[in-house]
């Protein structure tokens, strides 16, 4: 998804996602690892029903969908 399978420079991508969406890195990891399992890790968070409608936005104008 962020487009290179070097660690060095996912770290600094994932990081710059975080800082872009105003997330914290550790949600973007927890959903990068969501995104791929066959199921959900909740990681103490309970599961909202709808998504953060001001986080979503964000991250549609950093990848500009």
């Amino acid at each position: 998804m962020l487009g290179i399978g070097d660690p060095l420079l996912l770290n600094g991508r994932a990081a710059d996602l975080a800082q872009a969406c105003r997330a914290p890195l550790r949600g973007i990891d927890l959903a990068f690892h969501n995104w791929g399992a066959a199921s959900r890790v909740g990681a103490g968070c309970r599961r909202m029903p709808e998504g953060d409608e001001l986080v979503l936005d964000r991250a549609r104008s950093v990848f500009g969908v």
